[in-house]
């Protein structure tokens, strides 16, 4: 058995464990945490699918972007899950691996006033000018 295989099977035994916990303890607050996946590699949206059939919610989409690098996220929308308590599942990917691009935004380029060029100089100002 490989240490990937003995994580994966420690961590199911550890998720398992808990949800018997949930179940009969009523006396013993309803935790909160997240859980993510991260998925990588053949065949990204297949997976994502998968995992989001397999859990019994309700899922949410979002992009998000830093820098360079856009995510798609699918979140779960469980109805009892809030920041003080219940559990969250995000599913996340590379948005290039996940999503086909459906179009750009348009964003308007600037060209600074001629009092103010002499301040700033000639270049368009606006995110496309970058």
């Amino acid at each position: 058995m490989t240490t990937a295989d003995t994580d994966r099977t420690a961590a199911a035994a550890l998720l398992r464990a808990a949800a018997d916990l949930i179940e009969v303890r009523a006396d013993i607050d309803l935790p909160r945490g997240d859980i993510s996946f991260y998925i990588r590699g053949e065949n990204v949206p297949a997976t994502m699918a998968a995992i989001a059939a397999a859990l019994p919610c309700d899922w949410r989409a979002e992009i998000s972007r830093s820098g360079t690098y856009e995510w798609f996220y699918l979140r779960s929308d469980c109805p009892s899950a809030s920041v003080s308590r219940g559990i969250r599942v995000s599913v996340s990917a590379d948005a290039a691996d996940a999503c086909t691009a459906a179009g750009a935004k348009t964003v308007t380029v600037w060209q600074p006033a001629a009092a103010l060029a002499g301040l700033i100089g000639n270049s368009p100002v606006g995110e496309a000018a970058r």
